[in-house]
């Protein structure tokens, strides 16, 4: 999965479907880098603001701790990304009964999937908002088999948490 992922993370923003990725990223260095707008009045001005709060915040943290550049604003789609994947592997590990070859199909599917890979190596907030719905299974799955309260508040928060990554289409 990450080998199909990395040779899509340096192609520039200016290509295919570049636009969004670039406006994401000028959201990012208007708002939190240059502080040059406050970001609930941006979500009047720019309409892709309204896409959660959390992927800016993604995006705003790895460029302050990473420095300033195309992939850096990519780099939180691509860990969501991967991370996707291991969570696929773990929840068909705990549905086909610890089954190893079925929980490797699974994650190698969702692995080469085109749109997966397509969108684990752009700055758009697709892969980002697959993960709090995958913990949210993975550890609801984890409370039917345990039965124990504190998987299911996981879960819930997960849920919750994905509020914050909320897109319209």
């Amino acid at each position: 999965g990450f080998l199909l992922r990395i040779k899509e993370l340096f192609v520039p923003f200016i290509g295919r479907h570049g636009w969004n990725e670039a406006l994401y990223a000028s959201i990012i260095d208007d708002c939190f880098v240059f502080h040059r707008q406050f970001p609930s009045l941006v979500q009047y001005i720019r309409p892709d603001f309204n896409l959660g709060i959390l992927f800016y915040i993604s995006m705003f943290l790895s460029v302050y701790f990473l420095g300033n550049s195309e992939w850096i604003y990519r780099l939180p789609s691509l860990l969501a990304s991967l991370i996707n994947v291991l969570l696929f592997y773990l929840i068909g590990k705990r549905i086909f009964k610890r089954k190893c070859l079925l929980s490797l199909t699974l994650a190698l599917l969702y692995a080469i999937l085109p749109i997966t890979v397509y969108y684990g190596a752009r700055a758009q907030a697709e892969e980002l908002m697959n993960l709090p719905y995958l913990v949210t299974i993975f550890f609801l799955t984890k409370y039917i088999l345990v039965n124990r309260a504190k998987y299911i508040y996981v879960s819930s928060f997960a849920l919750g948490v994905s509020c914050f990554l909320v897109k319209q289409t």
